[in-house]
């Protein structure tokens, strides 16, 4: 059976850096609760150790969250052609190659978050998994974010878009935007994927833990 994927139109033009006329795929259902369980099984494999996001050599604020990355079959296949079907529907048709080693990420009420990026700022690393590694020479293209918990398991740590308004430029020229807050994404075993230039965050978690897989698609460089 198809999965339930739903795209949304909104007054205004998702921030990406170039123009995609669908800006995301959602569907509330992706995982099942056995499903979860298996992830969450899987995904204690690993320690767990602190996201970090570098700038000129230091470590950034801009990210506070603990995570694990997972090279296993098992968790590509679950997302493998469900990412294929969205990639055709969306009408996005990237070159996908690649998977990324999936990250368990874990958000805790400790005002965890991560702030507004995109995720192309920091994917060139993985030419140092040697040099026969399918990734190499490729980049994100589609990311995608399955969450792992209820919603009243935890406050804050809604995923937010900037949304650029059409004819809303000010004086100084700069176009003018607002937070898109995606309320919907947070509801347990619910996928969401965008492009991965796509500029989000995911807001400050205050209580509780938000957990979920973060799934980045990787191709041939953009030309």
């Amino acid at each position: 059976m198809p999965l339930d994927f739903k795209t949304t139109t909104h007054d205004g033009q998702l921030v990406t850096g170039a123009f995609e006329a669908t800006w995301y795929w959602h569907t509330p259902s992706f995982f099942c609760p056995e499903q979860i369980q298996r992830v969450t099984e899987l995904c204690t494999e690993e320690p767990l150790v602190s996201g970090t996001v570098r700038s000129k050599g230091e470590i950034s604020d801009i990210r506070k969250s603990l995570v694990s990355r997972y090279d296993h079959e098992e968790l590509y296949a679950l997302v493998r052609n469900p990412m294929h079907e969205v990639n055709t529907l969306a009408g996005w048709d990237y070159d996908i190659t690649a998977i990324e080693p999936i990250q368990y990420t874990v958000y805790n009420g400790a005002n965890d978050h991560y702030s507004w990026h995109t995720d192309t700022l920091d994917n060139d690393h993985l030419t140092s998994k040697g040099p026969d590694n399918i990734q190499n020479g490729t980049v994100r293209k589609i990311s995608c974010s399955i969450q792992l918990d209820s919603p009243s398991d935890y406050e804050g740590g809604d995923l937010e878009f900037v949304m650029g308004h059409t004819g809303t430029v000010s004086k100084d020229g700069k176009l003018q935007t607002s937070n898109l807050t995606m309320p919907q994404f947070k509801e347990k075993g619910s996928a969401t994927f965008f492009p991965s230039f796509t500029y989000h965050q995911i807001k400050p978690v205050t209580k509780g833990l938000r957990r979920s897989l973060v799934i980045w698609f990787r191709g041939p460089k953009w030309r």
